[in-house]
């Protein structure tokens, strides 16, 4: 926890502006295109 500066549900639309970079991509890959979660996704 101490690396987290807010844990929360967000919109995958809406994240924080200091949610970590590939999130985003890797989120809607996962979500919308049903592409399963993999370490090594590139988002």
């Amino acid at each position: 926890m101490a690396e987290c500066s807010e844990v929360a549900w967000f919109d995958p639309a809406d994240l924080p502006p200091d949610a970590l970079p590939w999130l985003a991509g890797t989120l809607r890959t996962h979500l919308l295109d049903g592409t399963p979660f993999s370490e090594v996704l590139e988002g």
